[in-house]
């Protein structure tokens, strides 16, 4: 069988896509760009672990600017994420029953997977996750485990002196008069995240 170098994927404007593909990724080019995780769910919380290397079949999220990437296949061969509840489809998969949870934009500031109606089609090459306790609606994304400190509001004046670097490697110098854009920052080694 063969496989392409590459394969695209596009982060839509909230910074987020979820993806499944046949194919074995090495994303350790593009830590800078983007983040790739899997994910456990416990109560209405997806718990997201930081991972470099993706096997094939198996179901990822990526976090980062919008735009389109192109992820490096890899001939490697790849231990399985021990882990990971995600599950994904390689054809568009309509949903006929409950249980289903796809990646989506749940409010003005926050992302995760939300239920999915019977009858909507989860599209090719994207992941979702199967949970039969219908009573969750949704379940929110929290990224502690990764070492991302969730700011929330933090004005920039709130002993943020140190130099800022965006993901793009934009440099910031926070001010008491002005706030940072929401967006993931470095600072002295440590993610944080600003909504």
């Amino acid at each position: 069988m063969f496989f392409a170098n590459r394969q695209s994927v596009t982060i839509p404007s909230n910074g987020w896509a979820s993806f499944y593909s046949d194919c074995t990724f090495d994303l350790s080019s593009l830590s800078s760009e983007l983040t790739a995780y899997t994910a456990t769910f416990s109560g209405e919380t997806a718990t997201l672990t930081t991972v470099s290397q993706v096997p094939a079949l198996t179901g990822f999220v990526l976090a980062g600017t919008a735009g389109t990437y192109e992820l490096p296949v890899s001939a490697a061969v790849v231990d399985a994420v021990t882990g990971n509840e995600l599950s994904g489809t390689l054809t568009d998969l309509t949903v006929d029953a409950g249980g289903y949870y796809a990646l989506k934009q749940l409010s003005d500031t926050s992302v995760g997977f939300a239920a999915v109606t019977s009858g909507v089609t989860i599209p090719a090459g994207k992941a979702y996750y199967v949970n039969s306790d219908a009573a969750v609606s949704a379940f929110y994304i929290q990224t502690d485990e990764t070492g991302i400190e969730v700011i929330g509001d933090s004005p920039a004046s709130q002993s943020l002196s140190d130099t800022l670097y965006d993901l793009q490697g934009r440099q910031f110098q926070p001010s008491a008069a002005s706030r940072l854009p929401k967006g993931v920052y470095i600072r002295g080694g440590k993610k944080y995240i600003f909504k």
